[in-house]
């Protein structure tokens, strides 16, 4: 629904600006362009608000990492690995500032467990890459293993967002991080990780 979009779009803005603390339903209203009474129609509350902002985002997360689902089951757990993060890094270097923003939201999002219902997916696609590519790791549990891959990468990804957003623009940011998880799976590092320097 154009309205709703409007909306989300408009609670963004205000987010990205202003941050959630600041955030009022009469901004988010002018910036959608709609009134404050067609808002409450939809949304109860700026917290009301801020949920359907932050499941649009996982849900754009999950589309983006889905992207895996488009290699050959054939191909090496390296290549699964390196198109998952580089789709992750890609998704949150899209609007940085918002995505700062809803990580600093987490603690107040954790009752209605949107974060974790979204790494627990991501968790469940490592876990199926690893139980189907058994001989390319060196990694006995493959469900501690996805668990501590997905959130070492997501904790990798926010931090940057959080203290420098300008390094996810950087490609070897995402080199590192690959070089990490392969090295967390028991794989080899890729050919040319290179080095960053402080």
């Amino acid at each position: 629904m154009a309205t709703v979009s409007a909306i989300l779009e408009g609670v963004a803005q205000v987010l990205e600006s202003d941050g959630f603390e600041k955030m009022t339903t009469t901004r988010v209203a002018e910036r959608a362009g709609t009134s404050v009474g067609t808002l409450y129609q939809y949304f109860p509350s700026k917290e009301a608000l801020l949920v359907a902002v932050v499941e649009a985002r996982m849900a754009q997360i999950d589309l983006a990492l889905s992207v895996i689902f488009e290699l050959p089951a054939t191909a090496p757990l390296v290549e699964h690995v390196r198109v998952m993060i580089t789709a992750l890094i890609t998704e949150k270097r899209r609007r940085p500032r918002l995505n700062a923003e809803l990580a600093r939201q987490v603690p107040r999002l954790e009752q209605r467990k949107l974060i974790a219902r979204t790494l627990d997916r991501a968790q469940g696609m490592v876990r199926s890459l690893l139980d189907a590519h058994p001989d390319e790791t060196s990694v006995d549990d493959t469900d501690l293993a996805a668990w501590l891959v997905v959130h070492a990468v997501n904790g990798m990804v926010d931090g940057a967002l959080l203290g420098d957003p300008g390094r996810l623009e950087d490609p070897r940011l995402a080199e590192a991080i690959i070089a990490h998880v392969l090295g967390a799976l028991g794989m080899p590092p890729p050919r040319a990780t290179p080095r960053i320097r402080a």
